[in-house]
């Protein structure tokens, strides 16, 4: 029995593929061709005999690209099944910010503004999780905005269990109760911004078919205002540093450059404790609960790697990178050498960099 709804199952597979080959070939071509003689037509229609002729050429032109649109949505669709990777641990952070870059451009013309809070690991299709985070980024930046403000869009989300729950929320005009399962139809638009509606309506029915294929569910949440995306993927079995909360002892004996650092790092989720002198940071890297430890190697109790070297015999699981003022490769060596995760130049990386170099390191020793 299950052998027979196994090969069933792969017969009815099959034959889905063979259509959307169908509907990716055979339907395509007519398409193109009917564009290329309206856009003929249109180079051509300058003398034209009839008056209404530029505009009904111009309006068949419109047709046939959304059309030929509607036909690239179907393609699309039959490929998250048929071409999809086998899921995999994916940092969705990352993959999140390279849809961010793809949409770089399209959030500079809108004047939005999208903010991204860390984000857990998941397993998932890297291919296809860039993809949804792009259908669903863009949803919210074409219908977010509102004729008096551009679009504002936060990502976030929360680990329950053995899935992860995103939210990606606008500040727009919403959606009614009602229209909320409509929303998700192939080809219904609904417009509810002030964006243009030039899209075919397919794009919520694409991030559907890659979350449920993913094992998700995906729907607006009811929101006292604005518009809330959410959808759950499997996560994986090992939260990363980056999703975590993450707690750093800096050591330093200069104010300026220790408030200087906590500031950056607040900025970026880091809690940062200060330690004047290394007597101070041992006692408190003994109590535990530090992720990782920012060193500045000219303390005075210490000569250079004197420090570093006390630091790692007091708890030599806990990374630690050097910051030091020094801008010298024989330096950098002598430290790692030493035991530091990572040697940073002072005044040389901003907060996120600085984030990302001690999320590097506390995942390097995991």
């Amino acid at each position: 029995m299950a052998n027979a709804q196994t090969d069933a199952l792969a017969a009815l597979r099959r034959e889905q593929e063979e259509f959307f080959y169908a509907v990716s070939h055979d339907l395509q071509e007519p398409v193109r061709a009917m564009v290329a003689i309206t856009d003929l037509l249109a180079a051509d229609c300058a003398d034209c005999a009839i008056p209404e002729g530029p505009e009904l050429i111009a309006h068949l032109q419109r047709a046939g690209e959304r059309l030929n649109a509607m036909i690239q949505a179907l393609v699309w669709l039959g490929r998250i099944e048929s071409r999809g990777a086998a899921p995999s641990a994916c940092d969705a952070a990352m993959v999140c910010d390279e849809a961010l870059a793809e949409l770089g451009p399209t959030i500079a013309a809108r004047g939005a503004a999208v903010r991204r809070e860390p984000l857990p690991r998941v397993r998932a299709d890297p291919d296809q999780l860039r993809w949804l985070f792009t259908l669903a980024i863009e949803n919210a930046i074409d219908h977010g905005a509102t004729p008096e403000h551009p679009a504002r869009v936060t990502i976030t989300a929360r680990r329950a269990g053995p899935r992860v729950h995103f939210a990606i929320r606008d500040r727009g005009p919403g959606i009614p109760a009602e229209r909320r399962q409509e929303a998700f139809a192939l080809f219904r638009r609904l417009q509810r911004g002030t964006g243009d509606d030039a899209g075919v309506g397919a794009g919520l029915a694409l991030a559907r078919r890659i979350v449920r294929r993913h094992g998700g569910a995906i729907g607006f949440a009811p929101v006292e205002s604005g518009a809330e995306l959410r959808f759950d993927l499997p996560a994986d079995s090992a939260p990363s540093a980056a999703a975590c909360e993450l707690r750093v002892l800096h050591i330093d004996d200069n104010p300026s450059d220790r408030r200087l650092t906590e500031i950056a790092l607040q900025r970026n989720g880091v809690t940062v404790e200060a330690a004047a002198n290394l007597a101070a940071g041992i006692a408190r890297l003994e109590r535990s609960g530090i992720a990782a430890v920012l060193l500045d190697l000219g303390l005075p109790e210490g000569h250079g790697l004197g420090c570093l070297e006390r630091l790692r015999a007091t708890d030599d699981t806990v990374p630690v990178l050097v910051m030091s003022g020094c801008d010298d490769p024989k330096c950098a060596a002598s430290a790692r050498a030493a035991g530091a995760s990572d040697y940073l130049v002072k005044g040389t990386v901003d907060g996120a960099e600085l984030r990302a170099a001690i999320v590097r390191a506390i995942e390097a020793r995991a």
